[in-house]
């Protein structure tokens, strides 16, 4: 007899997580693309905090562990699925799309310590039987109507998601690189949100959907992608989907990937914790909200950041497992 179809639904969530936490053991004391930031040369580290992917790297779990955000993490690999399909029906042969592993990056600190990646997609060529990597794409699912707003309308990609395929394009050989963003939902657009979209003819009013007044009434489904380059180590991207763009300059920086990699690497021989993350844009303008007022482990840097790491460290692992849920299922 078949269990509930939520029991089922638990059950295979639960699978997923312990495979997860499997994997993780045997990826401890290394570091990851994925969780890449800059150390700026003022001292301030933007993108991931440094503080969390030194937790990652030394194997300790303290982020959300919330079995419905899992349903999240599938929708992200549900999209990169719908990309690599439309590419083969576009006639792109098989031997010419590499994925994940079958394409990782990977690098050393100046201690020795590995930092691996995986990019989502990289288009090549096989000659004399070995894959010549010709553009790689990184892909990222819109998740929330701010997001549209940004990376649609506003133009203007996350700094975050600049960094991590900016860090594979480095590492691949300035392999020229993508990044597309993919809606697969309307967003509604409510009451006071709505002064912070475009009215009918304005740039970026085809992204949404107005009423008979004109007011935007929700963005609508799309994909707008941002074409990468360097620029004497720097990054600067444009729009692929709006024609006739300029490069816009960021902060992102190999120097500043690295030296931001090696600050976490130094965290292993010290107890000094590196600054909280500053948030700015790609273009380096500060953000409106404190990237730490999302983070649950908030009220331990509150309390134990002035006493070291070791302190911190050990009370992350006291309060971790008594993080409350942020969804529900």
């Amino acid at each position: 007899m078949f269990k509930s179809t939520l029991d089922l639904v638990k059950q295979g969530i639960q699978h997923i997580q312990d495979e997860h936490a499997a994997s993780e053991v045997t990826k401890r004391g290394i570091l990851r693309a994925g969780n890449t930031g800059l150390l700026l040369p003022d001292g301030s580290v933007v993108g991931k905090c440094a503080r969390q992917t030194y937790l990652r790297l030394d194997g300790i779990e303290a982020g959300e562990d919330d079995a419905s955000r899992e349903f999240m993490f599938a929708a992200g690999r549900t999209n990169e699925d719908s990309w690599v399909d439309l590419f083969l029906r576009a006639g792109i042969p098989q031997d010419g799309i590499r994925r994940e592993e079958e394409v990782p990056i990977s690098w050393k600190t100046r201690s020795g310590r590995t930092v691996s990646g995986r990019p989502d997609i990289v288009l090549g060529e096989t000659r004399q039987g070995t894959f010549v990597p010709i553009k790689g794409i990184e892909l990222k699912l819109v998740s929330s109507l701010w997001t549209a707003r940004d990376v649609a309308i506003k133009q203007e990609p996350k700094a975050m998601h600049l960094m991590q395929a900016a860090h594979y394009s480095w590492k691949l050989g300035d392999l020229p690189f993508e990044l597309w963003y993919t809606s697969r939902a309307d967003f509604a657009i409510n009451g006071w949100a709505q002064k912070n979209f475009p009215k009918q003819d304005q740039p970026g009013a085809r992204y949404c959907q107005y009423n008979d007044k004109g007011e935007p009434l929700k963005t609508i489904s799309f994909i707008v992608g941002y074409e990468l380059d360097w620029n004497k180590g720097v990054l600067e991207y444009r729009s692929l989907t709006t024609p006739n763009q300029k490069w816009t300059a960021t902060i992102v920086t190999k120097k500043a990937i690295e030296e931001y990699f090696e600050l976490v690497d130094s965290m292993t021989q010290s107890d000094i914790l590196p600054p909280r993350p500053v948030n700015l844009s790609a273009s380096g303008e500060k953000g409106g909200y404190s990237i730490c007022s999302y983070c649950p482990l908030q009220q331990v840097c509150d309390k134990k950041e002035s006493q070291g790491k070791a302190a911190w460290v050990k009370a992350v692992q006291e309060w971790a497992p008594h993080i409350p849920p942020t969804g529900s299922l």
